[in-house]
């Protein structure tokens, strides 16, 4: 029977599994050879979770970020839902196979067990950009370039943990069914993580006592453009509470791997995180 922290080193390498970059998923759907011809974009990108590096493997969403000019610029004053129809209707006539509907920010397209998000965007003045908000029916401010900066900031500073601690927490929000959305997972995560961890395990356990503490509060936009992080739980109390009671149980079931782990039994140790973490934890 694995140890607790030969457990963990597995777990850790199965969150990085190698896999096809995200620009070869694109071409391989020829997502963006049918941007750039529709849409003229002055910019695409891949952003979000991919770009950061913090996505659970294997890969089965890419935000796909175009930013438009001035020849779209009438979308601005619309509800945002008028241009994920017209991306759609044109996807439908270039790419009959592929399936599609209106997500959060953008327009998913489904191919087999792959969805690229498609998210126009417009630049906004003094600084980042402006991307739909199809809840709230207006264009949001965010800035992907400053996520990015953030996250791997964070990482630096973790020496190489921070990454892994987030993807680690997603695979525990998934196998849990946890409440937050990704993204505020991830910032709460690594505002927790105000040093180098020792190890996987250790930066778990204080990301989740973070999260524990500050998901009742105000989560901040991670850089200087864009909403507070949780404004989605602006008026839901208790589900904020489901996230931090969520977050400390799991932090406490962790201290008590590591107790079994330190009397050596290692089976009761493995089994205690695996009932965090779900199937991506296996220790044999």
């Amino acid at each position: 029977m694995s140890t607790l922290s030969q457990a963990f080193e597995a777990f850790r390498g199965a969150l990085e599994a190698a896999e096809a970059p995200p620009d070869a998923i694109l071409q391989r759907h020829r997502i963006r050879e049918h941007i750039a011809s529709a849409w003229k974009p002055a910019r695409d990108a891949v952003i979000g979770a991919t770009r950061r590096g913090t996505n659970l493997r294997p890969t089965r969403e890419v935000d796909y970020l175009f930013v438009l000019g001035s020849l779209q610029q009438s979308y601005l004053t619309a509800d945002p839902a008028k241009i994920l129809d017209d991306v759609g209707a044109r996807l439908g006539v270039a790419l009959p196979q592929a399936r599609s509907r209106k997500l959060l920010h953008g327009l998913g397209v489904t191919f087999n067990d792959m969805t690229v998000v498609l998210v126009p965007a417009f630049p906004k003045h003094g600084g980042g950009l402006y991307i739909p908000d199809t809840e709230l029916r207006r264009w949001a401010p965010t800035d992907p370039d400053a996520h990015a900066k953030f996250t791997a900031e964070a990482d630096r500073a973790a020496h190489g943990l921070a990454l892994p601690v987030v993807r680690a927490l997603k695979a525990w929000r998934r196998a849990r069914q946890v409440p937050v959305q990704s993204f505020h997972l991830e910032a709460l995560a690594l505002r927790a993580l105000t040093a180098a961890p020792d190890s996987l395990l250790g930066g778990c356990v204080t990301a989740l006592d973070g999260i524990a503490a500050s998901a009742k509060a105000r989560c901040a936009p991670v850089g200087p453009v864009g909403d507070d992080v949780d404004l989605y739980l602006t008026m839901d109390p208790p589900r904020r509470a489901k996230v931090a009671q969520a977050a400390a149980d799991a932090a406490d079931a962790l201290r008590d791997a590591a107790a079994h782990d330190a009397q050596r039994d290692h089976a009761a140790a493995c089994a205690t995180a695996r009932e965090v973490f779900g199937a991506p934890f296996v220790a044999g």
